[in-house]
This record gives C-alpha cells, sequence and structure tokens, in this order.
C-alpha cells in the first residue's frame, strides 16, 4: 500500500481535495494529511506549507511514495517542489495522457492538481491515471530520470557572470552586400 503525503494550499484546493477524498481511499493508499488552510487566515502559508510538504517526501522515516498537492494554480506548487529539491519530480498535468506520460517516462512522485485547470471530474481521471501508471520499463525512460538527476542548481555567484558563448558567432550576408548576379538582381 503506498503512503501518500497529501496538502491542500488554498480553499480552491481544499474543495477539490473534498471532491476527490474518496477516490484517494479507494485506491487503497495511507494518507499522510500535512494539512489545510485556515479559511479565516490572510495569509495562505504557501512556503511553510511546501517546505513541510517537501520534507515529508524526503524523510526517509515517513516512507511517503508519492504526493498529491490541491491547489488552485498546480503549476505554482510544481515549479516550487522542483526547485526546493532535484529528488522532487512534481508535474501538473492537465490530462490523463499528460499524467501518464509523467509517470511512465519521467517518474515523477508528485501529482498538483488544480482548480483553476481541471475541475473535479478531470482531476479524479488524473489522479487514477497517475497512480495506476507504473514507471516504464523502457531504457529510454531510465535515461530520461538519470538525466534530470544531473541536473544541478546553479551557484548564485555564477548568475552574475556571462554565459559562455557555445557557439562562435556566424556572420550573415546582408542583401547589400551580395553582389547583384548572386541576389539574382539585374
Amino acid at each position: 500500500m503506498p503512503r501518500l503525503a497529501v496538502a491542500a494550499f488554498d480553499g480552491d484546493g481544499l474543495q477539490l481535495f473534498h471532491a476527490l477524498s474518496g477516490q484517494l481511499r479507494i485506491l487503497d493508499a495511507q494518507l499522510t494529511n500535512l494539512g489545510i488552510p485556515n479559511p479565516d487566515a490572510e495569509d495562505d502559508n504557501w512556503s511553510q506549507l511546501l517546505d513541510i510538504f517537501a520534507r515529508t517526501l524526503l524523510h526517509p522515516e515517513m516512507h511517503c511514495s508519492f504526493g498529491v498537492t490541491f491547489s488552485k494554480d498546480g503549476h505554482l506548487a510544481a515549479v516550487a517542489l522542483n526547485k526546493m529539491n532535484a529528488e522532487i519530480r512534481a508535474v501538473a498535468p492537465e490530462s490523463v495522457s499528460a499524467a501518464t506520460w509523467a509517470r511512465s517516462h519521467y517518474n515523477a512522485s508528485v501529482l498538483c492538481l488544480s482548480s483553476n485547470y481541471t475541475g473535479a471530474s478531470a482531476a479524479s481521471d488524473i489522479l487514477e491515471a497517475f497512480f495506476l501508471t507504473p514507471f516504464g520499463t523502457r531504457a529510454r525512460d531510465h535515461y530520461l530520470t538519470n538525466l534530470l538527476s544531473t541536473i544541478r542548481p546553479l551557484p548564485a555567484e555564477s548568475l552574475s557572470q556571462s554565459p559562455p558563448v557555445p557557439f562562435p558567432k556566424i556572420h550573415h550576408r546582408r542583401e547589400e552586400d551580395v553582389p547583384n548576379n548572386e541576389a539574382g538582381i539585374g
């Protein structure tokens, strides 16, 4: 039985969570509910909840195989989680095929569902596809996940430097530099 870290990040995510909570139980998953926002709070505490969510996923004693976030904007949650740690592979698919692709080819481990981009019915199908799709068995799938594992954040001091030029400049001739007979004139 997989163990899931689950969190709703805002009021819209909470509604989506309630709409899909029965399906999470049907998937025979053990839930670690990390919290829901306080509807009366001015600040949704996104960064704090994201930090708790990421630490729970990565903590060896928590044994969380997967994570699911529910929010108004799933893409924001996916980008933030991917930025936090290279071992987290969060995706915010808007279709069943995108969810299946992310699981089978990239071994995505966190599904970030969005109330803005998917309704409860589509989110239900995406959730099921994500958790019922195994990681791919093709060599290409393993190559892609290994490639993702080699990407490291840029050191802060390198961000102020000019990037290296990968290719020499190519001189493009302007039309006025081309003799008349080559340009098709005259």
